[in-house]
């Protein structure tokens, strides 16, 4: 019996022990990882202050997605972590810092209202960088919307905006996330439809819409931007966390 015990806690600690290795390899595994990611932030650092900037053009992320198993948006993400621009983004290069690009592509954005003003709005975000957006519109495209509305044509006419929009935004984007919902937003729906987003856009035509946006972007501690158009002018507030615009 002792000999069995001694065994079994011979056995027992070098168990022990294997698992304390194993768990103090994960940890130099992943300081690697953040070491790494430090290092490629730094580099780009440098080489922005140089003048220069190494770039990745959008076959090149599509090889190293491919080559890791990955989607494209984590692949560029993987690219901008180890100090290299997306050629896509590389405009943006003075506007925004490296580390700023990577943080848009990691962001989501919810824009309530897919028409005039939302259709705009969700280009230019999909251009900008923003990684992951949320459509929500329950209306369709008709015939008087040929004349401002910029995902509308004479052949997406009786389609619903949002399928339209994640259609065209994906030709713009490929990496884009996007969660369309075509159905109008309730108190009973937002808090589902805002989960994970950093950012609320209103982009509707009703006030008592943009009330119930509002009180759920305060609710759920989401930053709102309100946005409306009228003729030639346009109108834009922005509601942080705890403020409300009530």
């Amino acid at each position: 019996q002792e000999g069995g015990q001694d065994g079994c806690g011979c056995h027992g600690q070098k168990q022990g022990q294997g698992h304390e290795q194993g768990h103090e390899q994960g940890q130099e595994q992943g300081q690697g990882h953040n070491d790494a990611q430090a290092h490629g932030q730094t580099q780009g650092q440098e080489n922005e202050k140089a003048g220069y900037r190494l770039t990745i053009s959008m076959e090149g992320a599509r090889i190293v997605a491919m080559a890791f198993g990955v989607e494209l948006r984590d692949a560029y993400l993987f690219c901008m972590a180890n100090g290299l621009w997306p050629l896509r983004f590389v405009r943006n290069a003075g506007s925004l810092t490296l580390a700023e690009q990577e943080y848009l592509l990691r962001s989501r954005v919810t824009i309530v209202g897919c028409g005039a003003l939302g259709g705009f709005v969700s280009m230019l975000l999909a251009r900008v960088g923003i990684g992951s957006l949320v459509l929500c519109d329950d209306d369709v495209f008709e015939e008087s919307n040929l004349n401002r509305q910029f995902f509308c044509d004479e052949k997406t006419i009786g389609r619903p905006k949002v399928d339209v929009a994640q259609e065209n935004l994906g030709k713009i984007a490929s990496h884009l996330l996007i969660t369309p919902f075509a159905q109008r937003a309730t108190k009973e729906n937002l808090p589902h439809m805002l989960t994970g987003s950093h950012l609320m856009v209103d982009c509707v035509d009703s006030v008592a819409t943009r009330i119930m946006l509002d009180e759920a972007a305060v609710a759920l501690k989401i930053p709102y931007v309100h946005g409306a158009l009228a003729g030639f002018e346009g109108f834009c507030g922005v509601s942080f966390v705890t403020e409300g615009f009530g």
